[in-house]
């Protein structure tokens, strides 16, 4: 997860690093010496950590992120953290931080029992207006192929606007006949749907692949 901000923001990273101290992160990395005149900016990752994230920091491109350490934590608790850091720039740096955006990057592993190929393949065979499709890529590639994944975006937004979703199901290329890799970035200017989306992010991809399976298979007993 993370935050960017514009405006007049600047961020100084031992100003950052003092207040995430206090507020009882440990610093995870060595920083620059003190100039004795401005700011020491720059990019450091993880720049202090705590329990359950890590605290990562762009200066220049005035990103504050966050890295969940362990899962075993409730997943509010990461929005928790994010809203605490949030507060920490405002309040404890008075810095007049023009927020951007919001933005979540995640990563799930999922199993169901189902083969993942097998799940793609039954769709493509389901979708006769994709058929003249394949018959040209198999006559340019002189190999039959078939869906390998699936990936939705933002119907009314693009990927540099500040609301923004990229959905992508496919099967795991580890273990692709046991395992579908659902991959999620979400970006949202208001923090009652990023909470949303994180703390229901399992249910969510769950509902997704029993939505393909459905497609897939049909009902079953």
């Amino acid at each position: 997860m993370s935050i960017r901000y514009g405006g007049i923001l600047r961020l100084s990273l031992h100003e950052l690093a003092d207040v995430l101290q206090r507020a009882g992160y440990r610093i995870a990395s060595p920083l620059p010496p003190r100039p004795y005149r401005g700011e020491v900016g720059g990019a450091i990752s993880p720049l202090a950590h705590n329990n359950v994230v890590a605290v990562d920091v762009n200066t220049e491109r005035q990103v504050v992120g966050l890295t969940a350490i362990s899962l075993d934590h409730p997943l509010n608790k990461f929005i928790e953290e994010l809203e605490k850091i949030e507060k920490l720039i405002k309040e404890d740096l008075r810095l007049k931080a023009e927020l951007m955006f919001y933005e979540v990057i995640a990563e799930l592993r999922v199993e169901t029992g189902k083969n993942p190929l097998e799940t793609f393949n039954n769709i493509a065979s389901k979708c006769a207006e994709l058929s003249d499709v394949f018959e040209k890529v198999a006559g340019l590639t002189k190999q039959e192929v078939t869906l390998f994944n699936l990936r939705l975006r933002s119907k009314s937004y693009g990927p540099n606007d500040y609301t923004w979703l990229d959905l992508e199901v496919m099967p795991s290329v580890a273990r692709p006949e046991i395992e579908y890799l659902i991959t999620i970035v979400y970006r949202d200017q208001n923090i009652d749907r990023m909470r949303n989306l994180v703390t229901n992010i399992y249910e969510i991809s769950s509902s997704i692949i029993k939505a393909l399976e459905l497609k897939a298979y049909g009902k079953t007993t």
